[in-house]
């Protein structure tokens, strides 16, 4: 049997962020824990810093909701790619369905804040323009986070991992 060697380091590659195609399912999971804890963290924060200020539990919900959805918009644009940085203006309107979606999702939000029978429904109360500046500048923070993860990303699969070194030495 004559078949080429393999190469020692198809191994290493999986384990490290060396292929150009995805990161590896280690680091994944990493930073898929670390957005859940942010979102988690935020969301319960927003809705305890409601109930200190004194604002009343059926206006504190919303604020709680809306801050976990505008999480999820902001990681939206964040997750456009997984390597590359989607702070661009690709990674904005590069898809044309990611804005409108983003738009129809704080219409329905607005709906579910503002209507009154949405409000009776759901027993909320619509909130003030402070807990929008806070929630959203809360839910912002998952962008740059994600951003420095990628970052590190881009600079781990440009390091060469150490068991390269002894690959072609046998």
């Amino acid at each position: 049997m004559s078949r080429p060697r393999r190469k020692q380091y198809a191994r290493a590659s999986i384990t490290f962020p060396r292929c150009r195609q995805a990161a590896p399912r280690l680091v994944i999971h990493g930073f898929i824990e670390l957005a859940r804890a942010r979102t988690g963290t935020g969301t319960f924060g927003q809705f305890i810093w409601a109930i200190d200020r004194g604002v009343p539990l059926d206006q504190a919900r919303p604020v709680a909701v809306n801050t976990l959805v505008m999480f999820e918009i902001f990681h939206l644009f964040s997750s456009r790619f997984i390597v590359n940085r989607s702070l661009s203006w690709q990674g904005l309107v590069g898809n044309r369905y990611v804005p409108a979606a983003a738009l129809a999702t704080l219409a329905l939000q607005a709906l579910f804040t503002y209507a009154r029978p949405l409000q009776l429904l759901f027993d909320t109360r619509g909130i003030a323009a402070r807990d929008w500046v806070g929630l959203t500048l809360t839910a912002a923070s998952v962008l740059f986070l994600v951003e420095i993860e990628k970052a590190i990303l881009r600079h781990a699969s440009k390091a060469p991992h150490p068991a390269h070194r002894f690959a072609d030495s046998r």
